[in-house]
């Protein structure tokens, strides 16, 4: 299935948003920021537990928010547990104060042995609907406490001591469960930590609600025996994205280490470990790290939740996807500044791709903005010289990553350049299109040229159009033969239909997620009169439309009819330009809808920090696939208002704005040009009073 490859384009507003360059260990797992303490109450500090921090979360207390669980050794020999209500969202938590674990008696507790108080994990143990206390114990055993209270309002009995084969499970000292199902019978089994360093499994021979579990047996790493050393701390998830649970185990030190599944999801096996690194250097929280592995922020990438000796509850966030994909677009430029399409053909030295570097430098510098990293600085700096050098062979994403230059670099040259070199000729009669071979080519003939090139997919003609209509106003040209003809191809769209086992009329979600964004962008309002779509009466009506094509997944897909679910068949193309045409149509009605496209991306990263268009029809990594991910990640990275990306509509917002009022033609205006009219003024600083203070 060919695919479409020209004009991938995006309002660009650049912010520069301070990121630490980070990097995995020397087995790669992926790469981490460095830490921050995780704080709670009001005023916010540091959690600072009396020792043994054992952060996780849940949802206490039934409102779909999840809430921070840390156990702790108290100072008179007890173990108890902390639940830190979430009072944020999922995406930015913010906890208030805490409240102890209870039971019918008072505060939960167990009786301290040595530096372990009590490892809680929040699980629906009986399968009644509600969260029971799962607790490793300093004397080595594991209890369950029950949820008799309620889904909203937990209150938990006296707890029970499990068993293995009859006989009270216990592993030495310090025991330190997670339930997971090992050995991928569907029954959920119990892994367990020790003082001793080791990591022991015990099957589940029983039921999920009444498990019966047998005599512990201890997990090897490369033949032998697992052994961190002491105070062994597991957690398991697919840490390498192959689709195998991994293992995340803290010890005694501190320190983190990861052990590869290099078996199968039935029969695990695992590599030597590694320590998890930060810049090259390895974790070390001093004492007894706890570990709990998580999405915390919903970006769709794996965390690290910490608890260690002193008390601290850390969080190391997984490197964001613009840092890693911004790397590989720098690792993959050609030396001439740009790239090959699809992906690197191993020599910098040869020609790149004319055609992609719009869209590959628009994704790069949108990387930069998010991340300020000077590698992707220069990179952009040798992009924006072979665009200063094209005459003749102008393609309509270059607009707007001109644009996006210009706003990183404080300049309207390159702006100038496109708007001079390419749409003022065009204007004229006077471009000779490369392309096609034709001098003298006006305006109406370039816009007829991109009609002709899509006879056999005409609805990519409105996607295509569409987009050169957001590049035209980003360097000022004049806009109107361009508006017109993006009008008129959505009225000639045809939509997706499955006749027997055969799609007809593809695209038709990539043509209006296209058409629709580049009007939104442009100001444009749109009533259609005729052709699939005359029900709608405005651009909203015709965002609706887009966003009922969405999948539960949050992609979409290649053709309307073609939206089976758990199919695989979402295309990352198609999710990024209609994640941008909602976010441009209205960012607030369509949030539900951006926020999930969002995630879809960021979830379906390549290990290479790049991305492929689909696993369903086309597989392989895509210079300029990369390019439209990073720029829909950044676009739809917050809401009206939000500058810094902070996730709150604060003063730091107004401060930006503030500096760039009463601004024009400055590319878009260090994001302060919130509607994207190339001008700082009283309509952006109403629009950001509307989420004033809002997340």
């Amino acid at each position: 299935m060919k695919r479409f490859k020209y004009n991938r384009v995006a309002l660009l507003s650049c912010v520069l948003v301070a990121a630490l360059s980070l990097s995995a260990g020397a087995d790669k797992m992926y790469e981490l920021n460095n830490y921050v303490l995780i704080r709670a109450g009001s005023p916010a500090a540091d959690i600072d537990v009396e020792s043994y921090s054992v952060p996780s979360l849940a949802d206490i207390n039934g409102d779909g928010l999840l809430d921070l669980v840390v156990g702790e050794a108290t100072n008179d020999s007890k173990g108890k547990v902390r639940f830190y209500r979430n009072i944020g969202t999922n995406d930015a938590p913010v906890y208030g104060g805490f409240v102890f674990a209870q039971t019918a008696s008072g505060d939960l507790w167990v009786t301290r042995y040595s530096c372990l108080g009590i490892f809680p994990r929040m699980v629906d143990w009986d399968l009644d609907g509600d969260l029971d206390l799962l607790a490793g114990i300093g004397d080595g055993t594991v209890k369950i406490f029950l949820n008799v209270g309620s889904t909203t309002n937990p209150l938990f009995d006296a707890g029970t001591l499990l068993t293995a084969d009859s006989t009270t499970l216990n592993v030495g000292i310090r025991a330190t469960p997670s339930l997971v199902d090992w050995n991928n019978d569907g029954l959920r089994d119990l892994l367990v930590g020790e003082g001793d360093g080791y990591v022991n499994i015990f099957i589940n021979s029983g039921t999920d609600s009444a498990p019966v579990y047998h005599a512990g047996q201890l997990v090897q790493a490369a033949g032998v025996t697992l052994d961190v050393g002491s105070r062994s701390s597991p957690d398991y998830a697919d840490l390498d994205g192959d689709g195998l649970k991994d293992l995340l185990i803290g010890d005694g030190n501190g320190q983190l280490s990861l052990y590869r599944n290099i078996g199968t999801s039935s029969a695990p096996a695992f590599s030597t470990g590694s320590y998890v690194q930060v810049k090259g250097v390895s974790i070390s929280l001093g004492q007894r790290s706890r570990p709990f592995v998580c999405d915390y922020n919903r970006d769709g990438r794996l965390d690290i939740l910490v608890g260690e000796g002193v008390g601290k509850v850390y969080l190391f966030t997984s490197m964001s996807p613009f840092v890693l994909g911004g790397k590989r677009l720098v690792e993959v430029q050609n030396d001439d500044g740009g790239w090959d399409w699809p992906l690197d053909d191993g020599d910098p030295l040869t020609g790149s791709d004319s055609s992609s570097l719009g869209s590959v430098g628009l994704g790069l510098a949108y990387a930069y903005c998010r991340t300020g990293d000077p590698d992707m600085r220069t990179a952009l700096q040798t992009a924006g010289q072979l665009l200063l050098q094209k005459t003749n062979d102008f393609y309509a994403n270059e607009g707007t990553f001109a644009a996006a230059l210009d706003s990183i670099f404080e300049t309207t040259d390159y702006s100038t350049h496109v708007r001079t070199a390419f749409y003022d000729r065009l204007a004229a009669g006077t471009y000779y299109d490369t392309r096609t071979d034709t001098p003298n080519m006006t305006t109406a003939m370039y816009i007829q040229s991109k009609l002709d090139m899509y006879i056999s997919q005409p609805n990519g003609a409105a996607w295509d159009l569409g987009l050169s209509l957001v590049d035209v106003a980003a360097v000022g040209a004049d806009t109107t033969l361009w508006a017109d003809a993006v009008k008129t191809a959505i009225e000639q769209m045809a939509l997706g239909e499955k006749i027997d086992d055969d799609y007809i009329n593809d695209y038709d979600v990539l043509g209006l997620a296209g058409a629709l964004y580049g009007l939104a962008a442009a100001g444009i309002e749109f009533d259609p009169q005729v052709g699939p779509f005359t029900a709608a009466d405005n651009l909203r009506d015709l965002g609706d439309i887009l966003a009922s094509w969405q999948l539960l997944s949050g992609g979409f897909t290649f053709n309307s009819a073609a939206r089976e679910e758990n199919v695989g068949n979402e295309f990352l193309q198609e999710t990024a330009y209609a994640a941008r045409a909602l976010f441009a149509v209205d960012r607030d009605r369509f949030w539900t809808n951006i926020h999930n496209a969002d995630a879809f991306i960021a979830s379906n990263q390549m290990n290479t920090g790049g991305w492929e268009n689909t696993a369903f029809f086309y597989s392989g990594e895509d210079n300029a696939v990369t390019g439209d991910a990073l720029v829909a990640l950044q676009t739809t990275g917050s809401k009206n208002g939000d500058l810094d990306y902070n996730g709150m509509v604060d003063l730091r917002d107004l401060a930006i704005l503030s500096q760039n009022w009463g601004r024009t033609g400055c590319g878009f205006c260090d994001n302060a040009d919130i509607n994207g009219d190339h001008a700082v003024d009283l309509i952006d600083l109403l629009l950001m009073s509307e989420n004033w203070m809002t997340k």
